[in-house]
């Protein structure tokens, strides 16, 4: 679990470095607080530890990863410029392996503590 969400947190901050200046250029501001939701899952996985912390942790990458998909379909029916949606169509792929790799993971991990 720990080298997946190491890898996974690696690519984002890659991903987040070569999306910001792209997403400046077309006006948009990333927020700098966290989502109202993600900051209640955060509070409840809080006292969790071990194996049940990592498989709400697992669980919840694999949501936020689903949704990133579904959202690839909303974005291309808005006008965005080409360098966003070009730059936004190249994560799909890394999200859509990214996923694969929780869901294998999540298998491996069944209920066995």
């Amino acid at each position: 679990m720990k080298a997946i969400a190491a890898r996974l947190t690696n690519e984002a901050d890659q991903y987040a470095a070569r999306i910001a200046p792209v997403a400046k250029e077309a006006g948009i501001k990333p927020p700098d607080v966290l989502r109202n939701d993600l900051g209640v899952r955060v509070s409840h996985m809080r006292p969790q530890d071990g194996f049940d912390f990592d498989r709400s942790d697992l669980d919840d990458q694999i949501a936020s990863h689903e949704k990133a998909v579904r959202s690839e379909d909303v974005m291309t029916r808005q006008e965005y410029s080409q360098p966003l949606m070009g730059v936004a169509h190249a994560a799909q792929d890394l999200i859509r392996r990214n996923l694969a790799d929780l869901r294998a993971l999540r298998q491996q991990m069944g209920t066995a503590r």
